[in-house]
């Protein structure tokens, strides 16, 4: 019985882990757009002024 527990609460652990690099992924990736974002309006600026 105590192996079974330790299994399952391993397996929670490592699916919370899988879901956290997911998240960490995805913040990744809106911070490049958001990033991309103000490269973009600081070239529009810049040509704006040209």
């Amino acid at each position: 019985m105590k192996r079974n527990m330790l299994t399952d609460y391993l397996l929670k652990q490592s699916l919370l882990l899988h879901q956290l690099a997911h998240l960490n992924l995805a913040q990744w990736d809106i911070n490049v757009l958001q990033q991309a974002q103000i490269i973009n309006q600081r070239q529009s600026d810049i040509n704006e002024c040209n």
